[in-house]
């Protein structure tokens, strides 16, 4: 759980393209800065957390950013009650996980501190380079809405079976944004 003045905000942050760049978090836990910004959809508000790259899998605070994104997620919900969905994704420049908030027809198998985690193929954890069409794929629900994770999986496994590429799209699905973010250390 996050206390009083363990996380405070400054101005700057990682703006995704047609999104908007929200601040710089500095964790004076970890003294760990933090880049946060913010992509709609028609359906779906995507906030994203990027971290420093010199962090390597086993070295990020995953439990912290999974709390430090509920916040953000509990704060967006109280400004706009009206908005759909609202999503978030972790990355540090190489590994990034996806997050929503949890809706009632979710399980518990998938929820970690108060919010969803996704899982495609088995993995919470993608690699940028590696697994671009899972990231893909995330991407392009997020726009369309997250339907059940039974659809996500059911959709990934035909997607593979079908012996689609990384650079193919499901037909009549809108080609989502690919990952173009500064991946230089924050300081």
């Amino acid at each position: 759980m996050i206390g009083p003045g363990e996380l405070s905000l400054r101005p700057g942050g990682f703006a995704p393209m047609d999104g908007q760049a929200l601040g710089c978090i500095l964790d004076h836990s970890r003294q760990i800065e933090y880049l946060v910004g913010k992509s709609d959809t028609a359906t779906t508000a995507v906030f994203y957390i990027v971290g420093p790259n010199e962090l390597d899998l086993v070295d990020i605070p995953w439990a912290r950013l999974e709390e430090v994104l509920k916040c953000i997620l509990r704060q967006a919900r109280r400004d706009n009650p009206e908005t759909g969905i609202l999503a978030g994704e972790i990355i540090n420049g190489e590994y990034s996980r996806f997050y929503r908030e949890v809706l009632p027809f979710d399980g518990t198998d998938d929820q970690v501190r108060g919010i969803y985690q996704h899982k495609l193929d088995g993995e919470t954890t993608f690699h940028a380079v590696e697994d671009d069409k899972l990231i893909e794929c995330l991407k392009a629900i997020a726009f369309y809405g997250f339907p059940s994770v039974e659809s996500v999986l059911s959709l990934q496994a035909m997607l593979l079976s079908q012996g689609r590429t990384q650079g193919s799209r499901c037909a009549g699905w809108r080609r989502t944004e690919r990952r173009r973010m500064c991946r230089s250390t924050v300081p």
